[in-house]
């Protein structure tokens, strides 16, 4: 079960990984990375249930500074652009954001990422 549950996960991230080469709108880099944030968000609810072991959340744990920065992103860019309170998206991941403060995990700096250059380039119009 466990076994399955982590295959998963894993198709489900190996997708929104793959499809980082076709953002070429900054609609899609939104949509990216809350694609991740809800991936995480299951897990993590998952975890508070008890539904899953802690190795199963621990084999995912690099990938948490990472999505917790590209949430980061996404809730600045939606608050300068599209005047939406951060408050207006927080049920949707609470458990991630919770599990990451609890766990003291802090977001990578984006800037050492492909993800953010993509974003840049759409910006410039060289996408």
């Amino acid at each position: 079960m466990y076994a399955r549950l982590l295959r998963d996960f894993d198709e489900d991230i190996l997708k929104i990984e793959n499809s980082e080469k076709t953002l070429f709108t900054i609609r899609g880099c939104l949509d990216y990375a809350v694609d991740f944030v809800n991936i995480l968000e299951r897990l993590t609810h998952l975890h508070k249930k008890k539904k899953i072991p802690k190795d199963t959340i621990d084999y995912f744990k690099n990938l948490f500074p990472y999505v917790l920065a590209l949430d980061k992103w996404r809730v600045e860019y939606e608050k300068k652009y599209y005047s939406i309170l951060e408050n207006d998206r927080d049920n949707s991941r609470i458990n991630f954001i919770k599990y990451c403060k609890s766990h003291n995990i802090e977001a990578i700096d984006l800037s050492i990422t492909p993800f953010l250059q993509i974003v840049k380039n759409i910006e410039k119009g060289s996408a």
